[in-house]
């Protein structure tokens, strides 16, 4: 299956290491959670009023999918946490 978001200004993406999750870091400072196949917004983070005054350039999850690390154009570094409920598998197991 292809899922296309429209997304603008975006600089950054990486899907989670379990796949389900994909994050994007934007020109305009923030960064978006996205609950994969639906493409359905989880979380957003920083802009001017929550996070840096700078674009995002790069961003990575942690190996775990716990975490996702963001680094803006002036230097800054931000972690913020995947929400809990984002990081529960889903659907049968085993």
């Amino acid at each position: 299956m292809i899922v296309v978001l429209v997304i603008w200004q975006v600089v950054a993406a990486e899907f989670s290491p379990d796949g389900r999750l994909l994050v994007t870091g934007h020109h305009t400072n923030y960064v978006q959670l996205y609950a994969m196949p639906a493409g359905k917004v989880l979380e957003r983070w920083g802009g001017r009023e929550g996070g840096s005054e700078y674009p995002v350039r790069f961003l990575s999850f942690s190996p775990d999918g716990k975490r996702v690390a963001v680094a803006f154009w002036e230097g800054t570094v931000a972690v913020y946490p995947v929400p809990q409920a984002a990081a529960l598998p889903t659907g049968p197991t085993g």
